[in-house]
């Protein structure tokens, strides 16, 4: 691929935070941003960015919720897994990973 984004793409991005020496905490900042130039409809855009804020919005569910955060997990690995990877490790109780109940992100939409 030789762009990695297009025009009305819109992206989740987690950027991982590090300390000075650039090792990741296991912190990470989500954001969502769209690519220009925009050539969608006002509305159609607004639609895309809606949903891509949807997505983002289950990560700090799932800090708060195990529970919900254990489905999420349970339906990913359905649809993309396909069984193949434990997906149930970032959920464990570990300052080192994310989505954990002590991870803690930073929003915002670019």
């Amino acid at each position: 691929m030789d762009k990695p984004f297009k025009p009305n793409d819109v992206a989740v991005i987690l950027r991982p935070i590090t300390n000075k020496d650039d090792e990741w905490d296991g912190n990470f900042e989500l954001m969502v941003c769209a690519v220009g130039p925009v050539t969608l409809a006002e509305e159609d855009m607004q639609d895309m960015l809606a949903v891509a804020t949807l997505m983002a919005t289950t990560v700090p569910m799932m800090e708060d919720d195990k529970a919900f955060a254990e489905k999420i997990m349970i339906k990913c690995d359905e649809l993309y897994a396909g069984g193949n990877i434990d997906l149930g490790v970032v959920t464990v109780v570990d300052e080192t990973h994310v989505l954990t109940q002590y991870s803690k992100t930073v929003g915002g939409v670019q």
